[in-house]
């Protein structure tokens, strides 16, 4: 984290894990932190980046370093509030 200048302190930020549902979860609480004034980004399944302009990825859950370098971006771009997919393989 430090490399990014430790994005994730600047990010509520939510891991959500399980055999099912993690894409739904991630997308509700980014879609409801996002009502409540958050500017809201995930990363999963479908992609990374704020709602509305998530990009496709391959992984679910990247590499340590993948995941801050992510972070970082969704910062720069002023993202508050971020729900990210985890595998458990990756905690």
């Amino acid at each position: 984290g430090r490399f990014y200048h430790e994005p994730s302190d600047n990010l509520r930020l939510v891991g959500v894990t399980g055999t099912n549902g993690k894409t739904t979860t991630t997308q509700l609480l980014a879609q409801w932190s996002q009502l409540l004034g958050e500017t809201s980004a995930v990363m999963g399944t479908v992609g990374n980046g704020l709602l509305g302009k998530v990009i496709p990825t391959e992984n679910t859950t990247g590499s340590a370093v993948d995941v801050q370098h992510e972070l970082a971006g969704l910062v720069d771009q002023g993202a508050t509030f971020c729900a990210m997919e985890v595998s458990s393989h990756g905690l």
